[in-house]
This record gives C-alpha cells, structure tokens and sequence, in this order.
C-alpha cells in the first residue's frame, strides 16, 4: 500500500506542478494525472483483480479464476482489471482491452446496449488457458444460438509451455520445443527475492530482482523471436549482494513458461450452421450470442 501511496502522492504533485495549484487545477489537468496514476499503478503487483466505478476491495488472485466465476458475477463489473500471464483467459466478448501494462490489463463493456451472452462456456484450466470442447457442448451451445436467431463467438489462446523449474542457486538449464515460429513471452511464477535472469541460445533476454507474488501469479521476464524447434533456456537466480532481503527463501518459485505473443482482442463469430466446423479445435471460451 506504501506503493500506491506514493504513486497517488506523486500525481496529485505532477496536477499541482501542471496546474499551479491544485484548487485552481484545471479539469485537463485532473484529468491528466488521473491517467498518470492508472498508468503508475498498473506497473505494480498490488492493484486489485477486478473493480467498476464504485469502491471494491479485491486481491490478488490467480488468473485462471476468471474461468470458475459465473458469467453474471463477472457482468456486473462494467471494468475487469486483471493480473497477465501464460493461462490468463480473455475476459467474455462484450469486454473490449483498454490497456495493457506489465503487470495487468484493462477491459472495459458498454455502460448499456450490445450483444447479450445466452451462455459462456469456459475452457482450459489453471495452467492452460485453452482446451479443446466436446462436440456435444459446441452443438448444444448452436442450438441456443439458433433458437433466438444468434450466433457463436469463440476466443482463442496459446499454449502455455512449461519449461523448468528454477534452482535456488545458480543456473537451471532445458531444452524447450516450441511449435511455431514467433514471438514469445517468458513468465516466471511465483516470488523471490534476489535476481533472476534468463538466457535463450546464449541471448540475455531480460532479469527482474526481488518480486512478490501469491503461487500462481506470473511476472513477464521479456519476450523474444524463437524459430520452430528446439531452443536452449537458462534461468539464473543471484540471492547475493547488498539489497535488503536478497538473501531469503522464495516461499513460491517457478515455473519459469513460455508463450507465444498474441493479440487478446480479437474474437470470431461463427454461424450455428457451421458449429461441427469448431469440434476437435482448442479454444478459450466459446459463447453462445444474440
């Protein structure tokens, strides 16, 4: 809370800096550090899960938890601000991403108006995201749609690969086969307290120090360009030096997982007619709309 603290106290100056005091501040310039202070807070681990216009406490939680809420529960949130990782689930299709920042992302529905959800069937499981439906459930979500003249929206997402487990001292290497050529993230889970760097072929692709996470929760390390096929991963872990706390014992660590860089807004529509055409593909979610 320390965190959030400063960051409120740091725009409430930049509004008094820009405005030349904050009773005369402008409504640009409120407006201005108001999105300065949701930038600044959504480069930190403790913003909360999930919050609309009013005051709602919440926690951090594994990402995955979006999948087990009831479709209603989610809705009545108007805005979704949700931790990123490799097994985190695109929001249901009425959310539309406002921004997306280290740590979390931003969604957004309409205040009023557009499509309605007849049904929501959520896919994949806490480390994946995605899963492939039975036929069964595609069909009978078809029949939904095309009873009220609707259609059907899936969303998709990447594997997650898991690649090691990293070791509380030096260097932990493995071999990883990635299946398509592509961008990909590097997520390393959990919390610890000295620095973690990791290497893929050799190339230093990026390191971050004294992280804490609940088990489950995923920090981006850097992403790079990988070719299809086998690829050399090392993760270093440094719990020397002189920063405070450095030398404890993660209390959650790894697994350090790959996944390839994708764009979450995106969600294809798809006619009842053509429901068979969605049997034995792996999808996040797939709805049932009118």
């Amino acid at each position: 809370m320390t965190q959030v603290a400063e960051a409120v106290r740091e725009c409430a100056e930049a509004a008094h800096a820009a405005a030349g005091s904050v009773a005369a501040a402008s409504a640009g310039a409120v407006d201005a550090a108001l999105v300065a202070l949701a930038d600044r807070l959504l480069d930190r681990a403790d913003t909360v899960l999930a919050a609309n216009e009013a005051d709602v406490d919440g926690a951090d939680l594994p990402p995955a938890m979006l999948d087990r809420l009831r479709l209603d529960g989610i809705l009545a949130y108007r805005t979704l601000v949700l931790r990123r990782g490799p097994a985190a689930s695109r929001p249901p299709s009425v959310y539309h991403l406002v921004r997306s920042r280290r740590y979390y992302e931003v969604w957004q529905r309409p205040e009023a108006g557009g499509q309605t959800i007849i049904e929501h069937l959520s896919l994949g499981n806490a480390t994946q995201a995605a899963a492939v439906p039975s036929c069964a459930d595609v069909l009978r979500l078809a029949r939904k749609a095309a009873a009220v003249s609707g259609y059907l929206v899936t969303a998709t997402r990447p594997p997650a690969i898991p690649v090691l487990t990293p070791s509380l001292t030096g260097t932990a290497s493995a071999r990883v086969t990635v299946p398509e050529s592509g961008r990909y993230m590097i997520w390393l889970a959990g919390d610890w307290f000295g620095n973690s760097s990791v290497e893929v072929d050799g190339r230093k692709v990026g390191a971050k120090r004294a992280e804490l996470n609940w088990p489950g929760l995923y920090t981006d390390l850097g992403s790079v360009e990988l070719t299809a096929g086998t690829h050399i991963v090392d993760l270093s872990y440094d719990k020397g030096g002189l920063h405070p706390g450095s030398g404890g014992p993660p209390f959650s660590f790894g697994p350090l997982t790959l996944g390839r860089e994708d764009v979450r807004e995106p969600v294809q529509t798809v006619s009842p007619l053509d429901a068979r055409s969605l049997c034995g593909r792996r999808f996040d979610w797939i709805e049932a709309v009118r």
